[in-house]
């Protein structure tokens, strides 16, 4: 099914570079430009072929030549640019352009590596963006515009609807239960206590939930709790994570981790969604193409699910609030010939007409407020003859649009250090969790009773301590 909609997205959104343009170039020497990017799969493959396209029709005529090269993942991405703006020995020069999320993006504004789009882009040019995009790009100490969108994520719950329905109807649970975490912690309890009245077969302690971003749970728990992870105030960074709301994190994810009803086995969650591990997952729009067709069953045999999308859970007593994020195209520092050139080709690239096409190929929303509108991207998809509302996109599609129109977006404040910081939302919590798994399997092989093993590991002072550790490592990222 997905190849079918790739080949029909490059020969009817792409028409224009199915055929041979004709139009010479107005250069004598072509400007050559690179661009560094991170998609991978059938992303990978639909932003290669837009840039096929470009090259044989405006940048032929502009002459101008985009070569594209995909990393291996964010991580790999932002460390070859890392290398390359510090000269590391056998680094490459900085490419004309890159994607990058703003934390990575801070350190080479400070350094002079990063051209101004203001410069590039008219006022009227940009007001035909989505103004919340626009200004996530505006973090430099002049507001100037340092990164340009072209394609941008939430993240949303996927469920198993084949296994949920089934548990639902026998337990009392239904979807409205799924909207909150402390709903999700109470539904994954029961899962994982449920005896199936069918097969008359407990579950065998089955987890029923995982998440893929740790730091997004982090810093958007804390915004629909109130209050902003970070602020700035003359020049100053403050953090703000209180201990109130990591007790309630603490509540809602670490103790349904070490009870047995959160699970994170597999790189992804969507891995461990296919292997029968866990029952529904929070991750990325875009991680709906991953959605499987086919799980593993207790018996380890395949069996067929149907696929059901959410918006974002909210703390019961929080606001609406969820991600955005995606990373946006950074424009190196070099020429004004060539600074010009990559604007231009970033301009094309978020033409509706291309942009759409992108979007509908990855999961991903488009960026113009043209097309940032549901019907239009779902007759994009009914042009490519495959709408089905049972399809894992499809209902991501609509669910992402939901929280468009439902939900703040939010993305935190970048900062020198902000990446690092990150990193340690993203594993400080995750890496208590196996620990103290790891305790808690040793001393229940020891022979202590597994119930009281785990009211020690759940307790207030273990809490404590997880929480003074973690302050004081944010403490420490804060002063480095």
């Amino acid at each position: 099914m997905k190849k079918i909609v790739l080949l029909f997205l490059i020969c009817t959104l792409f028409t224009s570079g199915c055929g041979k343009t004709t139009a010479e170039s107005t250069e004598a020497t072509p400007i050559n430009l690179s661009i560094w990017h991170y998609y991978g799969g059938t992303a990978d493959q639909t932003f290669s072929y837009l840039v096929q396209n470009f090259n044989q029709t405006v940048g032929q005529e502009k002459g101008i030549v985009v070569s594209a090269f995909s990393y291996d993942g964010v991580s790999a991405l932002s460390q070859a640019i890392q290398s390359s703006a510090n000269g590391s020995p056998g680094s490459n020069p900085m490419p004309s352009i890159f994607a990058a999320y703003s934390d990575s993006v801070v350190p080479l504004e400070s350094q002079g590596l990063i051209a101004n789009l203001d410069e590039y882009f008219t006022t009227d040019e940009l007001e035909t963006y989505y103004a919340p995009f626009i200004e996530e790009g505006r973090f430099s100490q002049d507001g100037h515009l340092s990164t340009l969108p072209i394609a941008k994520s939430t993240e949303i719950l996927h469920i198993n609807k084949t296994y949920f329905d089934d548990f639902a109807l026998q337990c009392g649970y239904t979807y409205d239960d799924l909207k909150t975490w402390e709903g999700i912690a109470q539904v994954s309890e029961a899962y994982y206590e449920w005896t199936d009245a069918k097969t008359e077969k407990k579950r065998d302690g089955k987890a029923f939930f995982g998440t893929d971003g740790m730091a997004n749970f982090m810093i958007i728990g804390t915004k629909q709790l109130g209050v902003d992870i970070f602020s700035k105030e003359n020049d100053t960074i403050t953090f703000h994570l209180t201990e109130d709301i990591a007790q309630k994190m603490w509540d809602v994810f670490y103790i349904p981790f070490i009870k047995g009803y959160f699970a994170a086995d597999a790189w992804y969650r969507s891995d461990d969604l296919t292997n029968g591990t866990i029952v529904s997952y929070v991750g990325s729009t875009a991680s709906s193409y991953y959605f499987p067709e086919q799980v593993v069953s207790d018996d380890n045999e395949y069996l067929d699910i149907a696929c059901k999308t959410l918006p974002y859970p909210s703390f019961v007593d929080g606001d609406a609030v969820a991600v955005q994020q995606g990373a946006s195209m950074v424009i190196s520092k070099s020429t004004p010939e060539e600074e010009a050139a990559a604007a231009e080709f970033l301009k094309w690239f978020t033409q509706p007409e291309n942009n759409a096409g992108f979007a509908v190929s990855t999961g991903y929303m488009p960026v113009k407020n043209q097309v940032l509108d549901v019907d239009f991207i779902l007759a994009e998809m009914q042009r490519d003859g495959f709408v089905d509302d049972t399809l894992p996109i499809v209902q991501a599609t609509y669910t992402s649009y939901e929280q468009l129109n439902n939900y703040d977006l939010y993305t935190s404040l970048p900062f020198e250090g902000s990446a690092d910081v990150r990193t340690i939302l993203e594993n400080s919590l995750p890496n208590k969790i196996t620990a103290d798994k790891a305790i808690l399997v040793e001393r229940v092989m020891s022979g202590e009773n597994i119930d009281d093993v785990t009211l020690d590991l759940i307790s207030d002072e273990n809490f404590q301590s997880w929480y003074l550790d973690f302050c004081q490592q944010i403490e420490h990222a804060f002063n480095a």
